[in-house]
C-alpha cells in the first residue's frame, strides 16, 4: 500500500473516532443540560409550593381560634397560589399537631395559637429528563405559624361586670378587700377572679391545667403572663356557650374563682419566675422601676403615654402639660404628690368619657360609688369643650418614642401595666362538668392600665407609679389593684378593645 493510501485511511479512521467522541460529548452535555434545566424547574416549582403553604398558614392563623374559618382561609389561599395543582386535602397525609382539622394536613396545637399546613403532593412534568426515563418530579412543603404577642399586654383573669363604662375600677382578686377606694370590698368570698384554665402553650411553656385543683398556680401564671390561649366574646350572654375546658377553641364561658392573697401577690408582685421564664407582672418590661418592699416594680405612670404635643380633641385635663405641671408643682396642703397626680388621672378619665366638667376634680374619696362614673350624676358639672357633653373620640395614649421592628408599637403597649380584662354579661350561669360554682359569659374585652397596688388596711402596701422616687408604706401582701378602664377610642385602631391586635389583624409569625 502506498504511503498516500495509508495516510488517507488514517484520516478516515480519525474522522470516525472524532464523530463518535463528539456524539458521546453531546449526549453527556444534553444530559447535563436536562439536569440543570429540570433542577432549576423543580426549585422554581418548590418555591411556588412553599409560597402557597406560607400564604395558607398565615391567612389561616389570622382566624384562630376559629378552626373552621382558619381551615377555610388556608385552603382558599393555597388554591390561589396553586391554581391547577393537586389540592386533594382528603387524601393528604401528615404528622399533624395535636388537633387535626378535616384533613391531617391542616392542624393546630392544644391552645389553638399555632397552625400547621402541609401541602398535598404536587406532581410536575419535566422538560428534558423525560428523554432519559421518568418525565415528572414531585414536591410538597409545610409551614407553621403562631399567634404572637410582641407586647407586655395580655388578657388577665379579672372580672368586670357589663354595666361598667370607664374610669377607675377595682380589680380585687386577693381576698381581704383593700385599703383605698374603690377597693373597699368584703374580706371574704369571691373577689373578681376568673379561673382561666391553662390549655398548654409551648411558646409560653405552660402545661394543661383544667381540673378543680391547681387554681392558685393558674392564678399566678394568668396574672403574670396573661391567658395562654385565646378567648372570644359571647353574642348574647344566654343560651349555649363555649366552655373553658382545655378542648374547646375560643371559649367564651369562664368559671368564677375564689380569691387567694398569696397567689394574687405572687402573680402581680413577688413571684420570681413563671412558665415563660419571666417574673411577676409588675416586674416585667424595660421601663423604669423603683424598689417597693424589696422588689423592683414598674414605675412609668400613665400620663407619660400621652404625647407632649397638644391634642385639640381632648379636655385640658387630659393634656400632657397638665400632668407635667403637677409633677414639678406644689400639691395642696395635706395632699401628697401621688394623690394629686392620681386625682388628675381620675379627672381626665371622667371628663373624656362625659364631655363635662368633673365637679369633684378627681377626688372620689367619700363619694357614692354609683356616681363615680355617672355622666348625669352629681359628679357631672357644666358642658366641657371640646367634646361638649358627649364622650370624646380622639385617641389619647399615642406616644411613640421609638420605632420597633418589625412592628412599630405605641409606647403604652410595652408597659406591663397595659393589659386587657374580660367584661362579662351580668347574669351568671351554672358551670358544666364541675368546673366551678358558677360561670360568666364574656361580653367584650376592655383595655385597662394597672394603677394602684394596695393591701388589706391603711398600714399595708400602697404603691402606684409616679415616674419618680417612692416613699410610701409597705407591709404584708398585695391584696388588690385598681385600674383605669379605657374607652375604646382612647387607643388608636382596635387596640382598646381587641387583645393582641393592631388595626384589624392579629399578630402572626411564621415559625417553620
Amino acid at each position: 500500500m502506498s504511503r498516500t493510501n495509508r495516510l488517507n485511511r488514517r484520516e478516515t479512521d480519525e474522522r470516525g473516532a472524532v464523530l463518535v467522541f463528539t456524539v458521546m460529548v453531546l449526549v453527556v452535555m444534553l444530559g447535563m443540560s436536562a439536569l440543570v434545566v429540570d433542577l432549576g424547574y423543580a426549585r422554581s416549582q418548590r418555591r411556588q409550593v412553599q409560597t402557597a403553604a406560607d400564604a395558607a398558614v398565615l391567612a389561616g392563623a389570622q382566624q384562630l381560634p376559629n378552626r373552621t374559618n382558619a381551615e377555610g382561609d388556608a385552603k382558599t389561599y393555597a388554591l390561589n397560589n396553586l391554581a391547577g395543582g393537586n389540592l386533594n386535602w382528603a387524601g393528604c397525609t401528615d404528622t399533624p399537631l395535636a388537633v387535626a382539622s378535616t384533613t391531617q394536613c391542616i392542624s393546630f396545637n392544644t391552645s389553638f395559637t399555632r397552625m400547621r399546613v402541609r401541602t398535598p403532593v404536587q406532581t410536575y412534568s419535566t422538560v428534558f429528563a423525560k428523554i432519559f426515563g421518568d418525565g415528572s418530579t414531585q414536591t410538597r412543603t409545610l409551614a407553621e405559624a403562631r399567634i404572637v404577642n410582641p407586647t407586655e399586654s395580655g388578657l388577665l383573669p379579672f372580672n368586670m361586670f357589663s354595666g361598667f363604662g370607664s374610669g377607675e375600677a377595682c380589680l380585687d382578686s386577693g381576698g381581704g378587700g383593700g385599703a383605698v377606694e374603690p377597693c373597699t370590698g368584703p374580706t371574704s368570698g369571691n373577689f373578681g377572679f376568673l379561673d382561666f384554665h391553662l390549655y398548654g402553650n409551648e411558646d409560653l411553656g405552660t402545661t394543661a391545667s383544667c381540673s378543680n385543683g391547681g387554681q392558685n398556680q393558674r392564678l399566678d401564671d394568668n396574672i403574670a403572663m396573661g391567658a395562654d390561649h385565646v378567648y372570644t366574646p359571647h353574642p348574647t350572654g344566654t343560651g349555649s356557650g363555649a366552655d373553658d375546658d382545655c378542648v374547646t377553641a375560643g371559649p367564651n364561658r369562664v368559671a368564677q374563682g375564689t380569691g387567694n392573697g398569696a397567689a394574687f401577690d405572687a402573680g402581680m408582685r413577688s413571684g420570681g419566675s413563671f412558665s415563660d421564664g419571666d417574673p411577676a407582672r409588675l416586674r416585667r418590661g424595660n421601663y423604669p422601676k423603683v424598689s417597693v418592699g424589696g422588689y423592683q416594680l414598674d414605675n412609668k405612670p400613665l400620663w407619660e403615654f400621652i404625647p407632649s404635643a397638644a391634642n385639640a380633641g381632648v379636655p385640658a385635663s387630659c393634656q400632657r402639660a397638665t400632668f407635667d405641671a403637677r409633677v414639678i408643682g406644689t400639691p395642696p396642703v395635706g395632699v401628697s404628690r401621688q394623690v394629686w397626680l392620681h386625682r388628675a388621672l381620675s379627672q381626665c378619665f371622667f371628663e373624656y368619657a362625659c364631655g363635662r366638667v368633673d365637679a369633684w376634680a378627681g377626688n372620689i374619696v367619700g363619694q357614692p360609688a354609683a356616681a363615680w362614673n355617672n355622666c348625669a350624676g352629681a359628679r357631672a358639672g357644666a358642658i366641657l369643650a371640646p367634646c361638649n357633653g358627649s364622650a370624646c373620640t380622639a385617641a389619647l395614649f399615642t406616644a411613640n418614642s421609638a420605632t420597633e421592628a418589625p412592628l412599630d408599637l405605641y409606647d403604652i403597649q410595652l408597659s406591663p401595666r397595659f393589659v386587657y380584662v374580660p367584661q362579662v354579661w351580668a347574669a351568671n350561669v351554672s358551670c358544666p362538668g364541675g368546673s366551678g360554682s358558677y360561670c360568666y359569659y364574656i361580653k367584650q374585652f376592655r383595655a385597662v392600665f394597672l394603677q394602684r397596688l394596695v393591701g388589706n388596711n391603711v398600714n399595708q402596701l400602697d404603691f402606684e407609679p409616679s415616674g419618680g422616687a417612692w416613699t410610701g408604706t409597705y407591709s404584708g401582701q398585695a391584696k388588690a389593684i385598681t385600674a383605669f378602664v379605657m374607652t375604646g377610642s382612647m387607643m388608636p385602631g382596635n387596640i382598646g378593645t381587641q387583645p393582641g391586635s393592631l388595626g384589624e389583624n392579629q399578630f402572626v409569625s411564621l415559625i417553620k
